[in-house]
């Protein structure tokens, strides 16, 4: 309890565990959560990975908790991110379309003003070995000087919130494209997205509050996004700002309003009006059914 009262009063912004308290489950997640919800950042020292292991006494709820604790200290220290440096994330297949040539070209902009931040690319190479080799020696100088940390392969699933955790922010560079899962998922782990204005991104960003936009094609002005968002208040409040932006998704994205949304459709054909109970049902029998990727 007196934890609890501390970390809702206290100033400082990094919380380093040094030891679980008695209530070890409880510490691993709940506690953990908490001290993120509130915008703290989380660094941990793991004295021993997994002492019930050792100790021939370990159990799957051991193993779970462990995960999730491990999983919610700060993600920057695993991608060799200093907390402070300001990290930029493009994730997902590399292909013409997406605009990442943009991208770099508007962080050398902040790299020849003196900015200290860091461009994570992430994803793998789809189908355009031409495009990729031009930008692969083309960053081989920043590569090399770890301004750019690159990972041009396929990311794992138990990979990807590392990324999206380490990161300040994701980009979408495209040139043209209708709508991106990778916008989804940024906001589901509550970051914030400068996308350009292409297809309907525009409709998923509120400006200043979920991200910014900028125009297509247009590396100046991302880099004047990216100079605004980073003197904005959502920045300077990532900590806190995320469980916001996770609200914005869930309502806009639940399988509640996806369903609302495609019942609706259905009854205005058939000119009926579906109970919201039978929506609700529903949706809790297709998430028993279908496996989405």
């Amino acid at each position: 309890m007196r934890l609890i009262g501390y970390a809702a009063s206290s100033k400082p912004g990094v919380f380093h565990i040094l030891w679980n308290n008695k209530f070890e489950y409880f510490d691993r997640t709940m506690l953990m959560l908490y001290y993120r919800m509130l915008g703290k950042k989380i660094v941990f020292t793991a004295h021993n990975v997994n002492a019930a292991k050792r100790d021939l006494v370990d159990s799957w709820v051991n193993r779970l908790t462990l995960r999730v604790q491990y999983r919610l200290a700060q993600a920057k220290t695993r991608l060799g991110l200093l907390d402070k440096e300001q990290a930029i994330l493009f994730f997902g297949r590399i292909t013409p379309y997406k605009g990442l040539e943009y991208l770099i070209d508007a962080s050398r902009k902040l790299w020849a003003k003196g900015s200290k931040c860091r461009l994570i690319i992430a994803g793998r190479v789809d189908r355009c070995e031409k495009y990729w080799e031009a930008i692969r020696q083309d960053i081989q100088r920043e590569v090399e000087s770890a301004r750019i940390i690159l990972k041009a392969d396929y990311i794992p699933d138990e990979e990807t919130e590392v990324y999206f955790k380490a990161a300040d922010v994701l980009i979408l560079p495209y040139k043209e494209i209708y709508q991106s899962g990778v916008l989804f998922l940024a906001h589901s782990f509550g970051l914030p997205v400068i996308a350009s204005d292409v297809g309907s991104l525009k409709d998923d960003i509120v400006e200043g509050k979920t991200g910014f936009l900028f125009h297509p094609e247009d590396s100046s002005d991302l880099a004047r996004a990216l100079d605004r968002y980073f003197a904005s208040g959502l920045y300077a409040n990532l900590g806190a700002r995320r469980r916001d932006i996770q609200e914005f998704a869930a309502e806009r994205h639940s399988w509640d309003t996806v369903a609302q949304i495609t019942m609706s459709t259905y009854g205005d054909l058939l000119q009926i009006s579906w109970p919201k109970n039978e929506v609700s049902t529903a949706v809790s029998t297709a998430s028993l059914d279908v496996n989405v990727p």
